[in-house]
């Protein structure tokens, strides 16, 4: 049998995680997706992450 359910959504919650602990190779490839999925300026904050030239925010 299926039962339908309804789910209102309050508030969504998300974290800054870019590294996953992989190697730098997989984080450039990873940023390199981003920026051709067209999300250029998160594809310039991770290679910042990556170079160790800024933090990830709060």
């Amino acid at each position: 049998m299926i039962v339908p359910v309804r789910l209102d959504v309050e508030k969504v919650e998300g974290t800054w995680k870019f590294s996953q602990n992989k190697p730098g190779e997989a984080r450039l490839s990873a940023a390199q997706g981003v920026e051709e999925a067209g999300e250029i300026a998160l594809a310039e904050l991770m290679r910042l992450l990556l170079d160790g030239h800024a933090d990830a925010p709060d």
